[in-house]
C-alpha cells in the first residue's frame, strides 16, 4: 500500500514492516517505503482510540517476547535476539532497526554474530555492509559487486550541482536503497 507515496503514519509503517516480515522480504524491500520513524516505526504505537485487527501484542507474540516498560525498540529487539527469546523474524527486525538508526558498526557486528556464513544476505543488508566497508576502509566484509554499485551511487550524486535537482534525481533512481535512506 502506498509504495509511491512519500507519506506514511506510524501505524501504517509498523503494518508494512509486519507484512514484509511475514513474506520474508523485510531485508529486501523495507527501504522501498518511506521510513521517517526510524526503529520505533517497526513496532505499533500505543493505539488509543484506534481499532485494528493487529495489535502491538500480536507483533510481540510474533517476535517472541513482550517489550518491557521504558525499553526502546532497538533495545527490545537487541535483547530478544541476544537472550534468544525471540523467534527468527526478530533477527530481521533487529537488523532493520539498526539500519534505521544508522548504527552501521553494530549492524556489521550483528551480521557476523547472528547470520550463518554462506547464506546470502538480503539486498539492503548487502548495501549497508558495502557502506560500512566504505566508511571504515575495511574491504573484506562486503561483496565486490555491491561495493562497485556504491561507488557508482556516490559518483552519480556528484554530477548535479543543484541540491534540489540532485535530491530529486537520486530519489528517482536510488530512492529504494539503504544508501538513499542513510544519506538523506
Amino acid at each position: 500500500v502506498g509504495i509511491k507515496s512519500l507519506e506514511t503514519t506510524p501505524t501504517l509503517n509498523a503494518l508494512r514492516a509486519y507484512a514484509l516480515s511475514q513474506t520474508g522480504t523485510m531485508g529486501e524491500q523495507l527501504f522501498s517505503y518511506p521510513q521517517p520513524y526510524r526503529a520505533e516505526g517497526l513496532l505499533l504505537p500505543d493505539q488509543r482510540g484506534e481499532t485494528l485487527r493487529l495489535t502491538a501484542d500480536s507483533i510481540y507474540n510474533y517476535l517472541g517476547d513482550r517489550r518491557r516498560p521504558g525499553e526502546t525498540a532497538i533495545d527490545y529487539l537487541t535483547r530478544i535476539c541476544r537472550e534468544d527469546t525471540g523467534r527468527f523474524p526478530a533477527l530481521d527486525y533487529m537488523l532493520s532497526a539498526l539500519l534505521l538508526e544508522k548504527r552501521l558498526d553494530r549492524f556489521a557486528a550483528a551480521i557476523h554474530t547472528y547470520w550463518t556464513e554462506g547464506d546470502s544476505l538480503p539486498r539492503h543488508y548487502r548495501e549497508a555492509l558495502a557502506l560500512h566497508c566504505h566508511l571504515t576502509g575495511d574491504t573484506t566484509a562486503a561483496d565486490t559487486v555491491m561495493r562497485h554499485r556504491l561507488a557508482d551511487y556516490l559518483a552519480l550524486e556528484q554530477t548535479w550541482t543543484s541540491p534540489i535537482e540532485r535530491k530529486n534525481r537520486m530519489r528517482r533512481s536510488h530512492g529504494d536503497t539503504y544508501w538513499w535512506y542513510h544519506f538523506h
